[in-house]
């Protein structure tokens, strides 16, 4: 699959995972390290909103969007910027500004699929439902960063994800992909004592 379409289909299943989120479930701790779901939507929005602005501007630093009253909404919007602005016509030899650094249009794309597929699935998990990764998705990505991935990325403080986790020779491309960039795959269960999510 090439890169624009999982990213277009990504941001549609990230789309349907942030509409189904309720206030109970913002406060659930995710696989991001320190974060909830409050501030993973929060960043996965400002990330999109950066992607269609071109990128950061000169001296501007990444910030977390505000979620809003709903959340769903102000992610479809920035969905839809930031599929405009990669479908642009040359866009992909474009440079983007980005917390990993400058980069061409082609590598921007590869990570702003990372946050809508990878951020997707932190929010699915830590909210009870399935966060399965579509294999065509995950496939296309782990390619995109066993191609492109600089050794940066993966420490210091700036770091975008963290240290690969070893999975089985049975694990799923999802499970592949998630525990290449820092993630521990695992069958996620409704916290004790919170309402069962809504699906």
């Amino acid at each position: 699959m090439e890169l624009m379409g999982a990213y277009e289909q990504s941001l549609d299943s990230s789309g349907r995972i942030v509409r189904s989120i309720r206030s109970h479930h913002l406060g659930r701790e995710t696989a991001c390290e320190g974060w909830n779901v409050y501030d993973v939507l929060g960043h996965l929005i400002g990330t999109t909103l950066m992607y269609g602005a071109g990128g950061l501007s000169d001296g501007e630093k990444l910030e977390s969007a505000e979620i809003g009253s709903d959340p769903g909404w102000t992610f479809a919007l920035a969905a839809k910027t930031a599929l405009d602005t990669f479908a642009a016509p040359g866009a992909m030899e474009q440079t983007f500004r980005t917390p990993a650094g400058e980069v061409p249009g082609s590598v921007a794309l590869g990570l702003a699929l990372t946050e809508a597929a990878v951020h997707g699935w932190d929010i699915a998990t830590a909210s009870g439902k399935s966060g399965t990764i579509d294999v065509e998705v995950a496939e296309s990505l782990l390619a995109f960063h066993r191609s492109e991935s600089a050794p940066e990325w993966r420490s210091g403080p700036g770091a975008l994800f963290g240290p690969q986790v070893p999975v089985g020779d049975d694990a799923s491309p999802s499970d592949r992909l998630v525990a290449f960039l820092g993630r521990r795959p695992k069958v996620v269960v409704p916290a004790p004592g919170l309402p069962p999510s809504t699906r």
